[in-house]
Formats: structure tokens, C-alpha cells, sequence
């Protein structure tokens, strides 16, 4: 209890987009395999130590509109459904560490042959970040 009134106080209001893939379940939308996270409005989540150790935390956006251009490109690209969520995070980081191919991500793997693309306009890395209410 007293851990959550410190995050709750720590928190700084961002938007994270998910791909819902089950009623009960809110996914990355890029990553999956060992890379995965799954989301919650109960608890706070963090991205895989394996990921974390190496500066890959769980991405999320300081600005709705960013996050929900990116929840659209998403949409076009894939053809899956997507939403944006108002989340709370601690821990947020500016920095980016260089994008990996996903495939690679989701078998564990982690080299610096993985450089991929440009992050989308808008990431920020964040520590933990808990889900508050969805927005679309």
C-alpha cells in the first residue's frame, strides 16, 4: 500500500498504446514471444529484465495525439484493431536505445545486428507504467 501511494506520487501522466487481444488481456503492440508484456489497471508493469538490463523498457508517448497517429499506422499496416490508454509511468526516459527487429526480440535475442528503423514519433521509455482508462 505504501508503495503504490510513492508510484502513484511519482507518476507522470502518459498515453500507451495496446493491442487488445483478449477480453481480459492488453499486449504490446510490437513485440511479442519472450518480449511480450502484458498490461494492467491493477498492477505495475515492467519490461522483461532481459530487455531492461539492456536500456529496452516499455515504450509509451507524452502526447495523445502522437500515440493515437501511431495506434493508426498501426491499424493501416496490420489490419488489427488498437487503442490508446491514458496510463500513469515512473522512470520516464528521453533516450532511445536503438530499434531492434521484433522477430529477434520475440525469439530473446538482443545484438547490435538487430538495428531495424526509427522509433515513432513522440517514444519515451518509461521504468513501470500502469494502465488508468482507455481513450479509443
Amino acid at each position: 500500500m505504501i508503495r503504490e501511494l510513492w508510484y502513484r506520487l511519482r507518476a507522470k501522466r502518459v498515453w500507451k498504446v495496446i493491442l487488445p487481444l483478449s477480453p481480459e488481456g492488453a499486449y504490446s503492440t510490437i513485440v511479442y514471444g519472450k518480449a511480450l508484456v502484458r498490461y494492467s489497471t491493477e498492477n505495475w508493469v515492467e519490461a522483461p529484465q532481459w530487455l531492461s538490463k539492456r536500456g529496452y523498457d516499455l515504450c509509451c508517448f507524452l502526447n495523445v495525439l502522437d500515440a493515437m497517429l501511431f495506434a493508426y499506422s498501426l491499424e493501416r499496416e496490420n489490419n488489427r484493431p488498437y487503442q490508446v490508454w491514458e496510463a500513469r509511468a515512473i522512470g520516464l526516459k528521453r533516450e532511445l536505445p536503438p530499434r531492434c527487429r521484433e522477430g529477434l526480440l520475440a525469439s530473446g535475442t538482443l545484438t547490435m545486428y538487430t538495428i531495424d528503423a526509427h522509433w515513432a514519433r513522440g517514444t519515451f521509455m518509461a521504468e513501470k507504467i500502469k494502465l488508468v482508462k482507455r481513450v479509443t
